[in-house]
């Protein structure tokens, strides 16, 4: 029971971690793209579906996230209603089936964050990401490095 908590705990904490440093990653994208121990960082961003589980639906290199916000812009994307900014999507959830979704994502101009914002374009989110996924699916992880750690190491560049 201990464990499960603690488990639970360190889980949020990556979340909060990961859609706080949205900004950061963003702005240091072309260095994660670069260095193979920012690009394998493992992020909790992974696909939650329901009633299925698929091949390569995460959790997610932090490389991944960045290829797809920076390569399917329009599918990761959307306007901060607070500042006008980029608002980059973190997480996303839905069914396949219905094509129903909802994400959670960052300003990366102010850091405002919007979470649980119902749409229809599962689809949309799932394909791209998976797809460039399955590129990686070799990518050694024992170079890697966490997720706390590429964060600090960012925000020190």
């Amino acid at each position: 029971m201990m464990t499960e908590k603690k488990d639970k705990q360190t889980h949020e904490r990556q979340w909060e971690l990961f859609a706080e440093a949205v900004p950061l990653i963003w702005h240091q994208r072309e260095r994660i793209l670069t260095d193979p121990q920012l690009f394998g960082a493992r992020t909790p961003m992974r696909i939650r579906m329901a009633y299925v589980s698929m091949k390569d639906s995460g959790p997610y290199p932090l490389g991944v996230v960045v290829r797809a916000w920076t390569e399917h812009a329009e599918n990761y994307m959307r306007l901060c209603p607070k500042c006008g900014g980029r608002m980059l999507i973190y997480s996303f959830s839905g069914s396949p089936l219905s094509g129903r979704s909802s994400h959670s994502a960052t300003c990366t101009a102010c850091g405002y964050q919007q979470r649980h914002v119902d749409e229809g374009s599962f689809g949309r989110l799932a394909s791209p990401i998976m797809r460039i996924a399955s590129e990686y699916r070799d990518l050694p992880e024992d170079d890697a490095l966490s997720l706390e750690e590429a964060v600090n190491l960012l925000k020190r560049l």
